[in-house]
């Protein structure tokens, strides 16, 4: 019928857009870097309904087609996503390029080269996944969860750290990478 004959629907292009990634299926996916989609469509909507919250429209900037990303896209936002190695080196190309990266929860275990080219940081401890105070934006936030479970403690290179947990351990970065950067909360 009239169903399978219809247009898909227009998405109008975003200055904004919410990370999918390329690998978000568990079941019988060895490629698949740690995303449970139960997790992972929490995170994307809630990440939907707080830019909604800024006035902002994003649109999705799938990992598996970013030959489809809006020319008309500048920032990013990647809600706790967990990255295979391919991806960062996509995004690192994106941002030199660039763009801006807002990067919330990087992926402690697949931490290598391209997130320490993305992130202007290095891993050098993994703590006890303690809660954690970080004085921001004039606020006092406390974060008790991390990706995997695992705290990170990093040593910047080329980032610069914005903030520090009540530890002195680095929580917020910010990296220039080539024209774009990245800001990455741990």
């Amino acid at each position: 019928g009239k169903l399978n004959k219809a247009p898909p629907p227009e998405t109008p292009a975003s200055e904004t857009a919410i990370y999918w990634p390329k690998e978000y299926y568990l079941r019988d996916n060895p490629h698949n870097p740690g995303n449970d989609p139960r997790e992972l469509s929490r995170r994307l909507v809630l990440a939907n309904y707080f830019l909604r919250q800024l006035a902002q429209s994003p649109g999705i900037a799938r990992g598996d087609q970013p030959e489809k990303w809006s020319p008309l896209m500048k920032t990013l936002l990647i809600p706790g996503v967990l990255l295979c190695v391919d991806e960062a080196e996509r995004l690192e190309e994106w941002v030199s390029a660039g763009g801006t990266l807002i990067w919330h929860g990087p992926d402690p275990a697949n931490w290598g080269e391209a997130y320490n080219r993305l992130l202007g940081a290095r891993p050098v401890d993994y703590r006890g996944r303690r809660s954690a105070t970080v004085k921001a934006f004039g606020e006092a936030w406390t974060f008790s969860k991390y990706p995997r479970q695992m705290r990170v403690e990093v040593a910047a290179d080329t980032a610069e750290v914005l903030a520090r947990d009540d530890n002195g351990l680095p929580a917020l970065l910010l990296n220039i990478v080539g024209e774009g950067k990245v800001i990455a909360a741990l």
